[in-house]
């Protein structure tokens, strides 16, 4: 896939992240894209992607959930502008899989906020609802999480890989391009994870059940 031919994933990041310009020179081919083939924890990622997605498939099964069947190495069909390649799709449900690995210390809400514009850019795409992101933390423990579609910011990721694409067409350089927000809570299965140590009711609850727990 020649991704100078349009808008993947990963670059729907970078245009989220203002990084415009150097984009600009990569889809325009006035610079060679960065080569990641000596890129450790990306070729790690590559390397155990297939065990990741059975893993997640073995979770599937044992916890008897009714869709399980991962088809692997997924590339849509381009529209528009919009190129996308899926790491797994389960066709039945059409559920997008996600699967990353990542530093042992790191947590799942971390790494859907990091990759949100990279699956809300793939459900974007290919009209899927939902996807499951699936992850290896370091040799040592994986887990997983649903990440729902979000109509609301995919509006705003269109209009600006439209209007970054736009440049591209007419080979103008971009200008007046800033950084645009992502949702700051993501909602893993649902639901979202909240930081309550400054909640005074919450507080007033836990020194209750301190002076009550023998």
């Amino acid at each position: 896939m020649d991704r100078t031919l349009g808008i993947g994933g990963s670059d729907a990041k970078r245009i989220i992240d203002g990084d415009w310009h150097s984009l600009w020179l990569e889809k325009t081919k006035r610079v060679e894209q960065v080569d990641l083939s000596d890129v450790l924890p990306v070729q790690i990622g590559i390397a155990t992607e297939k065990l990741n997605l059975d893993w997640l498939e073995k979770k599937l099964i044992k916890e008897e959930y009714e869709h399980t069947e991962i088809k692997r190495d997924i590339t849509l069909e381009q529209k528009d502008f919009m190129m996308s390649h899926l790491d797994g799709l389960i066709e039945d449900a059409n559920i997008v899989v996600e699967a990353k690995h990542t530093y042992e210390n790191n947590n799942l809400e971390n790494v859907a906020q990091y990759y949100y514009c990279q699956m809300q850019h793939y459900m974007m795409h290919s009209g899927a609802n939902e996807t499951y992101l699936t992850v290896f933390f370091g040799n040592r423990n994986h887990e997983w999480a649903s990440i729902e579609s979000d109509p609301e910011f995919q509006e705003k990721l269109y209009k600006a890989e439209m209007a970054f694409w736009k440049f591209v067409e007419e080979d103008k350089e971009p200008t007046d391009f800033a950084p645009i927000e992502q949702p700051k809570e993501i909602k893993l299965d649902g639901m979202r994870t909240l930081d309550m140590k400054d909640n005074k009711e919450m507080n007033i609850l836990i020194d209750s059940l301190k002076e009550v727990k023998p």
